[in-house]
């Protein structure tokens, strides 16, 4: 059952990954957003995920993790094959 249940969560993560893409990316707990994809220096980069750093109560700032956007479908499926 265990390995049924990762399936299905690949498939879902599988199925939403385009529209995800396309879309912001936003910080659940502070709600900021990070535009995807976002370019630098003339290169663009798709952005997996988002996150905030808390020194004890605070939240200091909010990161997105953003990489090319071939290395980012590597990630995606190396994911999905290892859940």
């Amino acid at each position: 059952m265990n390995a049924l249940r990762r399936l299905l969560l690949s498939a879902a993560l599988l199925a939403a990954w385009p529209a995800a893409r396309a879309a912001e990316i936003v910080e659940p707990s502070t709600g900021v957003r990070f535009a995807s994809p976002v370019t630098s220096g003339g290169e663009s980069f798709e952005c997996l995920g988002a996150g905030v750093r808390k020194i004890f109560i605070f939240k200091v700032y909010a990161v997105a993790f953003c990489m090319p956007p071939g290395e980012a479908e590597a990630v995606e499926r190396s994911y999905a094959h290892s859940a």
